[in-house]
């Protein structure tokens, strides 16, 4: 059981959202700050369906943040969607287990991992780390994977501090969801 409970009634805009498919403890505890929320929502979804790094790639650094931040809850949600973005059992199993290096991850993934997971070390990141991990992704790809270590890292931190209870993650559901939110939010966003 949560820490406190969570919010009996959820802002127009939220269960708005909600309706879409996308009802999670993490956001429906968020709600208490109804300024933030949608926001959080958002970011979120803009991460779902802008960034140029790929789906797999974004799933590996959202697995490696949520073991580093000793988030379980992240990690159950997301270990099935980064099975759909082709993670292999292999790799989730060597992020289970913090093993950055094993052989079933490419060079590229290896450089992106350490520097996902220099990014939550911080508050900087070694050269060495820096520099391997440019030499295999763009300026741009280097930004996305430190704001995806921010908002799974904050995300987290909503989830340990208040010990919010696993939503059930069965196949693809909750990702599937975060695209049709994305969709939704960034297709308003364009008219």
């Amino acid at each position: 059981m949560a820490r406190i409970p969570y919010p009996e009634t959820l802002p127009p805009d939220l269960e708005n959202l909600a309706s879409k498919g996308l009802r999670l403890n993490l956001f429906t505890m968020w709600a208490y700050s109804e300024a933030t929320i949608r926001p959080v929502i958002e970011l979120g979804a803009a991460q779902f369906a802008g960034l140029r790094l790929s789906r797999l790639r974004r799933e590996l650094v959202t697995l490696a943040t949520a073991r580093r931040a000793s988030c379980e809850y992240e990690w159950v949600q997301h270990v099935a969607t980064a099975k759909a973005a082709g993670a292999t059992d292999e790799q989730i199993a060597a992020l289970d287990r913090g093993e950055l290096t094993a052989p079933c991850f490419d060079e590229t993934d290896q450089a992106v991992l350490a520097f996902a997971v220099a990014v939550v070390d911080g508050p900087t990141v070694p050269d060495s780390i820096f520099e391997a991990a440019r030499r295999h992704v763009d300026d741009r790809q280097l930004v996305e994977i430190v704001g995806l270590v921010g908002y799974y890292w904050m995300t987290a931190r909503i989830c340990t501090v208040f010990d919010l209870e696993l939503d059930v993650a069965e196949g693809t559901e909750v990702y599937d969801a975060g695209v049709r939110l994305a969709e939704a939010i960034l297709g308003n966003r364009k008219k």
